[in-house]
């Protein structure tokens, strides 16, 4: 009996697109819910784990989409010191995240990290130590990993919760794309399977994806 899809990498898997398109994509629904929607708030979430289990949890907190314009949302754009004005800014911060939410004018920034099912730890470490440069020269900064909820690779999910990163979950994203009147249409199969039943707890398994 074939196992109904329960999260978002199902989706990725049968999908064969690259991290770059679901990036776009994501930055897509960012700007319309900002232009269209700015009320709009998405939950973001910590993973966890003890020595039997492991669980999300929504961290209290939520990504505002009021601020994702056009101008400040960017892809795969190059940290660099142009984009920090008056700031240090060392050499090793010379680094390309997936996404940016990006307002100099309030300096404000919120790094995103996306990891589909394909995607390693990457530069995660580093993006922290950029985030921490951020915040000590006096920028709002946020460092936010998106990502499934089914993500397979447990190193990453190590490193999340070694660095208590923040998660927007791609099941939370679904939802959302599912209700745009713009981007639905994109989709030539119902989403709803992908991001209605996401697991967010259970027991430890070695070598285990969570699903």
């Amino acid at each position: 009996m074939t196992k109904e899809p329960q999260d978002a990498t199902w989706l990725f898997q049968g999908a064969h697109k690259s991290e770059q398109w679901w990036t776009s994509l994501a930055s897509m629904l960012l700007i319309d819910l900002g232009r269209h929607q700015p009320h709009v708030t998405i939950p973001l979430w910590r993973y966890e784990t003890d020595h039997a289990n492991w669980r999300f949890h929504q961290s209290g907190t939520s990504l505002a989409v009021a601020a994702a314009t056009f101008s400040n949302v960017m892809v795969e754009t190059n940290l660099a010191t142009e984009l920090f004005p008056g700031i240090p800014w060392d050499e090793r911060f010379l680094c390309t995240p997936d996404l940016l939410i990006h307002q100099q004018d309030s300096r404000r920034i919120t790094i995103i990290e996306n990891k589909t099912e394909r995607a390693s730890i990457g530069r995660l470490a580093l993006y922290g130590a950029v985030n921490q440069h951020l915040l000590t020269c006096g920028w709002d900064a946020r460092l936010v990993v998106l990502i499934s909820c089914g993500h397979p690779d447990d190193s990453i999910w190590r490193e999340i919760e070694r660095q208590r990163l923040e998660l927007l979950l791609w099941e939370d994203l679904l939802r959302l794309i599912d209700q745009s009147q713009y981007l639905r249409w994109i989709f030539d199969e119902p989403l709803s399977s992908y991001y209605a039943c996401p697991r967010l707890e259970g027991l430890k398994r070695q070598a285990q994806p969570r699903r």
